[in-house]
């Protein structure tokens, strides 16, 4: 009767559980290994380096361009935070831990001496101007949260793939972008074009491609964008869309959408980032004595063997903004001609530099020669003459 139970159907049934879980732990040990693998290749910041990454940028955050006006760079919020320093409120400073307070009102930039004076103090006082057994003032936030990831190609890379998934959300909404900044660089709407297709994305997705490429990403709704570094948001709504809809105002929408900038009808994804933003910094490259997260120089990490693979030599001398440095490492074979031209070599730019050099000689004091005028009264002798 026994034997009766055993059937063919019931065999093969009983030798599929031990194929299908051999099959199930083979499939486990390779995800483990892959795994393993990325591992390996990307830097992950560790719990403690997380909490303090988001401690320093919501410091960053409490900075407003009313509130802390006129500064140098030197004096940035980034730098400021990176001590402990929050801005209570107008020119003030107090830090997070001891809340000791610091004055940050500087005198006018008229008066040279005492303004570089005042700028010197204050940047000391940020470090000796904590408590005695402030625990910020021992231990500031890492260098390496206030630059943009160039010393690590596999980090750049995966935060430029999140940005641009999450503009990717962005359909209707798209602003039209205005290239008169990223042309002083070379990059056109061409490369903007080429930058998708290098990304195996629509060609109509250029325009999240560009965005992402300078420094933007989804803000808190899908018409709001910002940069995680100077933490600038952009209303979308007070731009031309790509595909321009007019769109009548109804009472049940807020008044801060219905009301449109009048003179900003193009996104210019260059100006619209703080002055000290890394992104539009040429100060891209971290300081001698920062470290990495094995215990090496920045330096020494930015030559690692990892990086062999990129075409891009990193130079400490390199004047190029950010996002050109970014797209010199990401996508190489387009940035062959981005950044090899900027602002102040600017032919066109020398010119007018010529032509301004010349008005201000002819409208010298010292030269107050009216008989400038000759060839004209010289022109009209010649009408009568003829």
């Amino acid at each position: 009767m026994a034997s009766n139970t055993i059937t063919p159907d019931k065999v093969k049934t009983f030798l599929s559980t031990f194929l299908s879980s051999n099959t199930k732990e083979n499939k486990t040990e390779k995800n483990v290994e892959v795994k393993s693998d990325d591992e390996k290749k990307e830097t992950v910041l560790s719990p403690v380096e997380s909490a303090a990454k988001f401690d320093f940028f919501k410091r960053v955050e409490t900075y407003s361009p009313m509130t802390w006006f006129g500064k140098p760079k030197e004096l940035s919020p980034l730098i400021c935070a990176r001590y402990g320093w929050e801005n209570s409120m107008s020119d003030m400073l107090q830090c997070v831990s001891c809340r000791a307070v610091l004055s940050g009102h500087l005198p006018s930039t008229t008066e040279f001496d005492l303004y570089k004076e005042a700028c010197d103090k204050l940047l000391e006082k940020l470090i000796s101007g904590h408590e005695k057994l402030c625990w910020v003032a021992a231990n500031p936030t890492s260098e390496r949260f206030m630059i943009l990831p160039l010393y690590d190609v596999v980090q750049l890379k995966n935060e430029f793939h999140e940005r641009l998934c999450q503009l990717a959300k962005i359909k209707t909404t798209l602003p039209k972008l205005n290239f008169e900044n990223l042309e002083k660089w070379g990059f056109d709407e061409e490369k903007c074009r080429q930058l998708a297709t290098s990304q195996h994305i629509r060609e109509d997705a250029a325009i999240s491609a560009t965005l992402a490429i300078t420094g933007w990403t989804l803000g808190d709704s899908i018409d709001i964008i910002r940069c995680n570094y100077c933490k600038r948001r952009i209303g979308l709504w007070n731009y031309e869309t790509k595909d321009l809809v007019c769109e009548s105002s109804t009472d049940d929408q807020p008044s801060s959408k219905r009301i449109k900038l009048a003179n900003k009808t193009t996104l210019d994804p260059i100006t619209e980032h703080r002055y000290w933003c890394p992104w539009v910094t040429m100060e891209t490259a971290p300081s001698k004595d920062s470290l990495g997260h094995d215990g090496q120089s920045l330096d020494d990490s930015i030559n690692s063997p990892e990086n062999e693979d990129v075409s891009f030599t990193f130079k400490r001398n390199e004047k190029c903004p950010g996002w050109v440095n970014t797209l010199k490492i990401l996508v190489p074979v387009i940035a062959e001609t981005v950044g090899s031209t900027g602002l102040s070599d600017s032919p066109m730019i020398d010119g007018i530099r010529s032509v301004r050099k010349i008005l201000r000689v002819w409208s010298s004091p010292e030269k107050p020669k009216v008989k400038k005028a000759d060839p004209v009264s010289s022109t009209e002798s010649n009408k009568k003459e003829s």
